[in-house]
């Protein structure tokens, strides 16, 4: 088997794993975290902004930039608040609905 072919696709699906990985913990939070955050407004941190964007990106497989309920259980924190962060009912997660999201605390 020629190696070369293996490495690219386990180096992406790593990469993936790893990204997909650090937004759920972001947005799942801790408790500790989500007091902090109700007795102050954090800042906005553009990383945590671009790594939520790729997020989105990763998990809209059909690139109708909205996220179906099927897309976002690849994201557990995501999943599991589906419909409250579907502000407008439409049985989809916008970009902005996925980006509210990932600043809110829970």
């Amino acid at each position: 088997m020629n190696r070369s072919r293996i490495t690219p696709s386990i180096q992406t699906q790593a990469r993936q794993v790893i990204e997909i990985t650090v937004v759920s913990l972001a947005l799942a939070g801790t408790v500790g975290f989500a007091n902090l955050a109700q007795a102050q407004t954090a800042p906005t941190d553009k990383s945590s902004d671009v790594t939520a964007q790729q997020a989105f990106k990763r998990a809209d497989v059909d690139t109708d930039n909205k996220l179906s309920p099927a897309e976002a259980a690849k994201l557990p924190a995501i999943a599991q608040r589906f419909k409250s962060l579907d502000t407008d009912r439409d049985g989809f997660l916008s970009a902005e609905e996925f980006m509210a999201g990932s600043k809110a605390p829970q």
